[in-house]
Parts: C-alpha cells; structure tokens; sequence
C-alpha cells in the first residue's frame, strides 16, 4: 500500500522521488496511518492513508479551515479517493510545541501565541464549513447532552444546568464554527507564527466560546477545579486574553461566563470517547460546578 501512496503522492506532485526526500511512517491504533516526508531534513508533506476509512469529510474539514484560517491552520494540498486507498494531503509545518511555562515568560513565544489567538477569534464568526454543511444545532446538542447525562453518575449535576434558560442563551447566540478541540496540544510556533492543528472536529459544535472555554483549562491547570473557575478571578493574563477573545467573537463576556457550565458538559460529551485522563479531568471540572436548581 505504502508504494500506492507514494505513487499517488507523486503523480499529484505532492512529493518527489529525488534523494534528498525522506519519509516517516506513523502507526496508529484507528483506522488510518500517518506519513511524513521531508525535504533536506525539513518537514515537507503531511499525509493521512487508509484502506478501511473513507477521508473525504475531514479533506473537506481540513480544506475549509485553511480558507477561513490561512495563516493559522495547515495548508491544505487535496485529497485522493480511490478504490482501496484514501490519501488526505497538507503542507507539513515544522512548528514548536507550546506549553503554560513558554506562554506565561513574556516572550516572544507568548506574544506570538497571543496574536495568533487574537487573530484566530477574530475571524471566527466569518468563518465559513464545507459547502452544505452547518454546524449542528445548539438545541439539537442540548437534547442529546440532556439523553446522555439522564443516565450518567453526574446526573444530579449536570441536569440543572441543561435547563430551559440555558436552551433560550443558546437560542440568543449566533452559531460560530468551533475548532473543537482548542488545547495546547494542537497549538505550535513556526517561527513567530501560531499554527493550530488537528481540525478533523472544526464544526463538530457551533455555541461560541467552546474554544475559549477548553483553551483555559489547556493553559490553567486550576482553572474549572476550584481555584478560578470563575471568570471574574481570572488572572490577569488570562482575564485579557478572555477579553480580547469575547470582542473578537463578538461575544458579550457574561454569556461567555454563564456558558461556561455548559462548555464543560459539552466537551465531556463530545468526548465520551476519549481516553480515562481527558473523562476523568473533564469528570472533576463538572463535580466542581456551582449547584444549581432547576428552573
């Protein structure tokens, strides 16, 4: 399969054959593989291949978010669907990774994340899917976070908050195209340029400020445990990060702080599917929410 590929990558002028051209093969436990080919030792072409998956809708995801974020998000090269093979293209980026100690030395790194999330929030609302395709709505996910939290350990805390005044905020919001999974772990520098990666869920939720939301519990380690999970004790850094992502968004700052309740819930539905870790920290942010009585 892996000479299939290579033809294909080929054919397409996606890579080449010279000797100065190296290739990475990623094994993964699902049903797709990783490739990387580099080009005098730097990360050139960015490939996901299956013969069991059908890649077509995150080409589609992966090509829309490039058009929406083009200094942010990977560049898109195109897709091959063929009879056995699914090829999804991009341009790699050799980016470095970030995390809370880089961001909060004042930096160069800081100020460059800061801008890129800047920017980032600012284009959201603008921010357009695939052709035909809309972000799910808000009602419609409130209904199936209501089915699945009826029968789940943290019923007795969850219910109160996917009530019928959370039903009306969200009906007041305009629906913005979410990343879906905004976490450090998808951020990267290359150079003094944010890149965010991983966009096979862009779309996946349309409530603004989901990506806020599980940015700060990326960057925060406190932040929904007790120790701040309240937007008014933010600290400094983040409160203007907060801030300059709601005016960005067009997001008025209490609906982001009444949401953030349901942020939570949302992203540990979403990723129901995930590993212990992300359940468990996402278990302990929804034990840690304000009581709350049904209207």
């Amino acid at each position: 399969m892996l000479n299939r590929v290579m033809g294909q990558l080929q054919q397409h002028g996606w890579a080449g054959a010279g000797p100065d051209e190296a290739t990475s093969i990623f094994f993964t436990r699902g049903a797709a593989l990783w490739l990387l080919l580099s080009r005098r030792g730097e990360p050139h072409t960015h490939v996901k291949f299956s013969d069991r998956a059908c890649l077509c809708a995150e080409a589609a995801l992966c090509a829309a978010a490039h058009a929406s974020y083009p200094s942010l998000a990977p560049p898109y090269l195109g897709h091959v669907h063929e009879e056995g093979l699914d090829l999804l293209v991009c341009r790699a980026v050799n980016a470095v990774a970030l995390d809370p100690d880089r961001l909060r030395d004042g930096g160069t790194a800081m100020q460059a994340a800061a801008n890129g999330l800047q920017h980032y929030f600012a284009a959201m609302p603008a921010a357009q899917l695939p052709a035909g395709a809309v972000a799910p709505d808000a009602q419609a996910l409130l209904a199936d976070m209501r089915r699945y939290y009826a029968d789940h350990p943290l019923a007795s805390v969850a219910l109160p908050w996917l009530d019928d005044g959370m039903a009306r905020r969200l009906a007041s919001l305009p629906p913005m195209p979410q990343h879906g999974d905004l976490v450090l772990n998808n951020l990267g520098l290359h150079g003094h340029r944010l890149v965010i990666f991983d966009w096979e869920d862009f779309g996946a939720v349309g409530v603004p400020g989901l990506d806020l939301y599980t940015l700060l519990l990326s960057l925060w380690p406190g932040f929904g445990r007790g120790e701040g999970a309240d937007c008014n004790r933010l600290t400094a850094g983040h409160g203007e990060l907060v801030a300059r992502a709601c005016t960005g968004m067009g997001l008025p700052r209490d609906d982001f702080t009444a949401l953030m309740p349901f942020h939570a819930l949302a992203f540990r539905y979403l990723k129901r599917n995930y590993g212990a870790q992300v359940r468990d920290r996402m278990d302990q942010v929804i034990t840690r929410l304000p009581t709350r009585t049904a209207a």
